[in-house]
């Protein structure tokens, strides 16, 4: 198990990534561009792969991958939105996309085959998107 830490503090600027990954042939990339945007990614299985990538101030992410084949991509630009995404099972994929201010996005996958799209493009808005079983397919569009 591998734990990376990245903490820059300096007249004010906090720029926060951590990351845990238990598996074999498992993946993570995390790019942050701004001031105080945090990122946590977690890995348990084999052939995962998380992409994160934040732009803009204040924004928060966390995924959590168990199981083998799960890919998370997740894209944060703007200030205050916040993100959590979990995969559990096998071939599953979460895509969330957040654009504006102060968006909330919640998306949880178990079983198999399953597709969880989330595009956020506005600010305040809220978005939960659950998933259990095998080829469930789930897109939610918000903007304002």
């Amino acid at each position: 198990m591998k734990t990376f830490a990245i903490a820059l503090g300096a007249l004010g600027l906090f720029v926060g990534a951590s990351l845990t990954e238990a598996s074999a042939g498992s993946r993570v990339v995390i790019d942050q561009f701004g001031r105080g945007n945090a990122a946590a990614a977690g890995q348990n299985g084999n052939g995962n792969f998380t992409r994160v990538w934040q732009k803009g101030k204040h924004n928060s992410l966390q995924s959590q991958q168990n199981g083998r084949g799960n890919t998370a991509v997740l894209g944060q630009q703007g200030k205050f939105n916040y993100s959590y995404s979990y995969q559990g099972g096998t071939n599953n994929l979460i895509g969330v996309a957040q654009m504006g201010k102060g968006n909330n996005a919640v998306s949880t996958q178990g079983g198999r085959n399953n597709v969880a799209a989330t595009i956020q493009i506005g600010n305040g808005l809220d978005a939960e998107t659950r998933q259990h079983g095998k080829g469930n397919t789930a897109v939610v569009i918000q903007g304002n």
